[in-house]
């Protein structure tokens, strides 16, 4: 099995290129899975906490940041569409972001009972900061080739899915 030190999985690495840690035989490959992506999150935190420590925004708000640039304006809904999270936790963001004065609720104008989400003025600063200050790319980018990065959200948001969703677990 995997430790939990990245250093010594490094020496059970294959030696071709592009291969991880060598496969564990006699541990099901869900646990190995289990912790390699667990060592991959820890690692990603890390990195984080260094590219964003003095940066306006935080990782998952220049995400949301991100996305309200890039659409002008989102339901909740559509802002955790969009960044590929649930609707509880883009509430939490927004409403951080709001306290900041760096994004606004606002009623939709075709539909009052809808309440749309804008980036401020200062939410645009504040996005224009962090990505000169933080980049808009973790290591990832570096890592894997278009190709495998694609292959990999995919099965990582399918994994997401059956993990998450209650219909798909039935």
């Amino acid at each position: 099995m995997l430790s939990s030190d990245p250093r010594a999985d490094r020496a059970t690495a294959g030696s071709g290129v592009g291969e991880g840690p060598a496969q564990c035989a006699g541990v099901p490959l869900a646990d190995q899975a289990s912790t390699l992506i667990g060592l991959l999150a820890r690692e990603l935190r890390r990195e984080d906490d260094s590219r964003f420590r003095n940066a306006p925004l935080t990782a998952a708000q220049l995400a949301v940041a991100t996305a309200l640039a890039g659409h002008g304006s989102l339901t909740v809904g559509g802002l955790a569409d969009a960044v590929c999270c649930v609707p509880a936790n883009i509430t939490a963001l927004v409403d951080r972001l709001e306290d900041k004065g760096l994004a606004r609720r606002s009623a939709d104008p075709t539909d009052r009972r809808v309440t749309a989400v804008s980036l401020t003025r200062a939410g645009e600063e504040a996005l224009a900061a962090t990505r000169g200050r933080a980049g808009s790319a973790s290591r990832l980018g570096g890592a894997l080739d278009e190709r495998r990065l694609s292959e990999l959200v995919g099965l990582l948001g399918t994994l997401y899915l059956a993990l998450t969703d209650p219909e798909a677990r039935a």
